[in-house]
């Protein structure tokens, strides 16, 4: 993301991703996902990264994020390690 520093300068940004595209009819965009993302980045200053669960035969396909074992419900929020 240095790439974006000349316009972003020490701004908070989002990325959003085009196969992350949350369309779910239940949901609130004024208080759901990113929303709710960019309020617990304000309220502590912490980046968020929006993850789901997979298989294991989905691995080769995406990312990975290690929580260490610990099982998150939906929106709540934990470290990760780099």
């Amino acid at each position: 993301m240095l790439c974006a520093r000349p316009m972003v300068g020490d701004e908070p940004f989002v990325v959003v991703l085009p196969d992350v595209i949350v369309d779910d009819a239940s949901s609130n965009p004024k208080k759901d996902n990113l929303a709710e993302m960019v309020a617990k980045f304000n309220s502590n200053g912490v980046s968020q990264i929006m993850v789901e669960q997979g298989s294991h035969e989905e691995v080769r396909n995406y990312s990975i994020v290690d929580l260490e074992g610990l099982n998150l419900s939906l929106g709540e929020s934990g470290k990760s390690m780099a």
